[in-house]
């Protein structure tokens, strides 16, 4: 692979994939030096070709903390409101959302459909460029949302039309869940966290399929980390008894209580099946495909701490964005 990246063009987009190949096979056999400088080198690539504007994301929060206000939300369910009730993973990439899926996946009830853009879809009428989405939406009459509501509980059911709860995995759905809480009143909302050098390592390591602009620099990293948690604070104020929340460190330290708490705040009876969740078939598209498929295992909490010295700036990052770290990163 190193002889493959002397001979690639270095405008050619393979060269990105190299990379980061080549930081894995290094990370393997712990040499963190060499893998963190091909993390970096990958990353570097890839975002020259990946434009991102940190303040287009605040400015879509701004607009959904303004526009779904808690009078607004809590006037109850729209008339023509749909009776499903999908469970919506909501969060940031590598925070342990794909393990949350398939423990709700593992339930005979429930069926994942992954991370896919139905919502967004039933949206697109309305409002075609994303940054103005959720301000459209808010100015359209009650029977507009409620026909966008039935629209999305429709798609969902003609992926899983067996399955009695559809979990939905598409992480920026969070801008939508005061909307949707009146259009789907029965719907639930899971906002999976980990904690944040874990998970900004955990992105800046990974090379999407997906188009997720912000991972390749650690300073956009923990800008945009900082967000889902200012507006999830909103949410916890204008939508509590749908709002479910689940640490991927707590899952691991306490698989089955943990468990037992998540099912029952969606409404699912317990089933063993969600501990044996590594044992469900089923089809997994996303970064973490693979870890889904064995036992939960702890290795991957403090994965970060062996690049401890390369990730300074990271923790540095997320003290100036306003977001506590945990351990030894806090003095780096």
């Amino acid at each position: 692979m190193r002889a493959l990246l002397e001979k690639v063009p270095r405008r050619d987009e393979r060269k990105t994939a190299l990379y980061f190949a080549v930081a894995a096979a290094y990370d393997q056999i712990g040499d963190v030096d060499e893998a963190f400088a091909h993390f970096e080198r990958g990353n570097r690539h890839h975002r020259a070709g990946a434009p991102f504007r940190i303040d287009d994301v605040r400015s879509l929060f701004e607009d959904t903390i303004a526009h779904q206000t808690a009078d607004l939300v809590q006037r109850g369910p729209l008339p023509g409101a749909s009776d499903a009730a999908p469970i919506l993973i909501v969060g940031m990439p590598r925070s342990g959302s794909t393990l949350v899926e398939q423990i709700l996946a593992s339930h005979p009830d429930a069926a994942g459909v992954g991370e896919v853009p139905d919502l967004v879809r039933t949206m697109q009428p309305y409002a075609t460029d994303p940054r103005f989405r959720v301000r459209a939406i808010a100015a359209l009459g009650d029977a507009d949302i409620a026909s966008s509501g039935r629209a999305y509980a429709n798609s969902l059911e003609r992926r899983e039309p067996d399955a009695k709860r559809v979990v939905d995995k598409f992480l920026t759905n969070f801008v939508h869940l005061g909307t949707l809480r009146r259009a789907l009143p029965n719907a639930r909302f899971v906002y999976v966290r980990r904690r944040p050098m874990d998970c900004g390592f955990g992105c800046y390591r990974t090379l999407f399929t997906s188009n997720v602009p912000y991972t390749y620099a650690l300073d956009d990293i923990a800008a945009v980390y900082a967000e889902p948690e200012r507006l999830m604070e909103h949410w916890r104020q204008v939508l509590p008894e749908a709002l479910v929340e689940v640490d991927y460190e707590a899952i691991v330290a306490d698989q089955e209580g943990e468990t037992r708490r998540l099912l029952d705040a969606v409404g699912l009876e317990w089933s063993d099946a969600c501990l044996r969740f590594h044992e469900t078939e089923r089809r997994v598209n996303s970064a973490s495909s693979t870890q889904v498929r064995r036992p939960l295992y702890a290795s991957a909490v403090g994965r970060w701490k062996p690049y401890e010295r390369h990730l300074r700036p990271l923790a540095a990052a997320f003290q100036a964005n306003g977001v506590e770290i945990e351990g030894d990163a806090a003095g780096a």
